[in-house]
């Protein structure tokens, strides 16, 4: 049977995490230096608590993809190579697509990438409305407490949003402080 591997370093050791496919590893084990395994930590069969990993996109995709999950896929000349998906529905794009990554099989890095259009970002329009009803409100003295509930209702549509988020972030931050709000330009 054949895993993706993944690598990594933290300051407890290095690791090595094999997948099958998606989010949750088939088995992690501590590794020495050289990239032997010398402590099988947690395996699919034996553990109660099934981890859930989260990697962050290749430096060629843009940095609001989410993980989706890794696995084992064929290349273009149908060899088994470790491969990635990361979606990109962010509120700018129209539409949604998921960056299919294929891996060298050596760990030295990302082959080929290639998009896989999902349809359309029902959630985008919606989302950045919203945003722009709440700045709006923030400019009136009438509506001040209801422009945080749009941006709020954006920033639930999309909460990887670090627009959304920081905005959402600094209004509550104003409300606590009993200061005016000032929109953000």
């Amino acid at each position: 049977m054949l895993y993706a591997c993944v690598h990594f370093v933290s300051a407890k050791g290095e690791y090595r995490v094999l997948f099958r496919g998606g989010r949750h590893p088939e088995a992690i084990a501590r590794r020495t230096t050289i990239g032997d395994v010398y402590e099988h930590l947690w395996h699919r069969a034996k553990g109660r608590n099934q981890p859930t990993c989260d990697f962050p996109p290749p430096a060629q995709l843009p940095t609001a993809t989410t993980f989706i999950g890794v696995g084992v896929c064929q290349d273009a000349q149908a060899q088994s190579v470790p491969c990635a998906v990361f979606r990109d529905k962010s509120p700018q794009r129209a539409t949604v697509a998921d960056h299919m990554v294929h891996y060298r099989a050596n760990g030295l890095g990302p082959h080929q990438t290639s998009i896989i259009d999902l349809g359309v970002n029902e959630d985008a329009a919606p989302a950045q409305r919203a945003f722009q009803i709440g700045l709006e409100l923030l400019k009136t003295s009438c509506c001040q407490q209801s422009s945080l509930k749009y941006i709020e209702h954006a920033y639930r549509l999309f909460p990887g949003s670090i627009v959304y988020r920081s905005a959402v972030q600094h209004y509550k931050q104003q409300a606590l402080n009993g200061g005016p709000a000032d929109p953000v330009a």
